[in-house]
């Protein structure tokens, strides 16, 4: 059986990423659709060396493609999107993610987050 052929630009996302708080994200295979498959690691808050399944879809672009994906926690879900750059060789997802914690209905006010993340090929010093 033949193998399904990724997507052309699955060279530019497909493997290790860190952001600047040391947390890791592994994507192993960029579908020929565009979707993608890996884990998350947090370095933060209480799940740390946990590895949760994610889920994403990359654009068609072939230099500077956007993307989004998924990761579902214990008690919440955290959505990134974001675009993937190359200055000078130094390759870097630049992205936005909205957390959204399960809590109560009249709790609702504090339930959400948003925030940025950077994510490079090389770990970050740990802060």
């Amino acid at each position: 059986m033949a193998s399904e052929k990724e997507a052309d630009n699955a060279p530019l996302l497909r493997g290790k990423w860190y952001n600047e708080l040391g947390s890791m994200m592994f994507i192993e295979r960029v579908h020929s659709d565009g979707v993608f498959h890996g884990w998350y690691e947090t370095a933060v808050g209480r799940q740390t060396g946990v590895k949760f399944p994610l889920v994403g879809k990359i654009s068609t672009s072939q230099t500077n493609p956007t993307f989004g994906f998924t990761v579902v926690w214990k008690e919440s879900t955290t959505t990134w999107v974001g675009q993937f750059f190359d200055r000078n060789g130094e390759q870097t997802l630049l992205t936005t993610w909205i957390l959204r914690n399960d809590n109560t209905y009249e709790d609702d006010w504090e339930s959400t987050l948003i925030g940025k993340d950077q994510f490079k090929r090389t770990e970050s010093p740990k802060k």
